[in-house]
């Protein structure tokens, strides 16, 4: 994505606008982990709508910056609808989940442009995409069979349901904690189904990762090699045949 405008003014408002983001999603943790009094409730709400205007801001600013605004909107749409402050009056909905795991999206975002420096070192190409899905997938997870398990004295706090999620997507399922409601088993069953294929394709991309196919370069540096190798041997041969002679 290509900007106008001086380069400092893009990377600072890159910079602030993913601070804020990292920060928001501190507080939607620590809303998900509950035991909040109402004063430490509202607090969180209000300080996750001032960093919600810096994010929108910086939504903004890069439209205004952006050489090609309609590439800039079908690329960033989900860093828009993520910058939607969580008030109280958008609370009691359901809609509040999906803000929740935009958000999160966008946290991610951020963590696969963190990782670009090292894309040389790895081929995380695999890699980044299946860690980003096992991500979503187990905090997703995390967050609806939470919802759905209000009740469960297992699954009502967010630090519980993600070791559920993370257990049952491994399939490693301890037993310690499980679904009562209809729809939180159909929950843990689809993670099952998706964690089976989820993790053997992690499994793929760690040894692809750890193990690199040799590429087009290292085969002809040692096709090279080989024939330095053939040359000289050649020339032994032929020294060799005109000492004899």
């Amino acid at each position: 994505m290509k900007f106008r405008g001086p380069p400092r003014l893009v990377r600072s408002t890159i910079f602030v606008g993913s601070v804020a983001t990292l920060a928001s999603l501190v507080l939607l943790y620590l809303e998900a982990a509950g035991h909040l009094d109402h004063w430490a409730d509202t607090t969180i709400v209000w300080v996750d709508t001032a960093l919600c205007v810096v994010m929108l801001a910086e939504w903004f600013t890069l439209l205004g910056l952006a050489e090609r605004k309609w590439a800039f909107v079908r690329a960033r749409w989900i860093d828009l609808i993520a910058a939607i402050p969580l008030l109280l009056f958008f609370r009691p909905f359901r809609i509040i989940r999906l803000l929740r795991l935009l958000r999160l999206l966008r946290g991610i975002a951020l963590m696969r442009r963190a990782l670009r420096p090292w894309e040389d070192a790895l081929d995380t190409a695999l890699l980044r995409s299946v860690a980003i899905v096992a991500a979503v997938l187990i905090v997703g997870a995390a967050l609806v069979i939470q919802d759905f398990e209000r009740d469960n004295p297992g699954l009502d706090e967010f630090r519980e349901a993600l070791w559920w999620a993370i257990v049952t997507a491994s399939t490693v399922g301890y037993g310690d904690r499980y679904p009562l409601t209809a729809g939180g088993q159909i929950v843990a069953v689809l993670l099952m189904i998706v964690g089976i294929g989820l993790f053997g394709t992690l499994a793929a991309a760690l040894t692809q990762a750890f193990f690199p196919k040799r590429t087009e370069s290292h085969e002809r540096e040692i096709l090279r090699r080989l024939e330095v190798i053939e040359g000289q041997l050649a020339k032994l041969v032929k020294e060799e045949g005109q000492r004899e002679a």
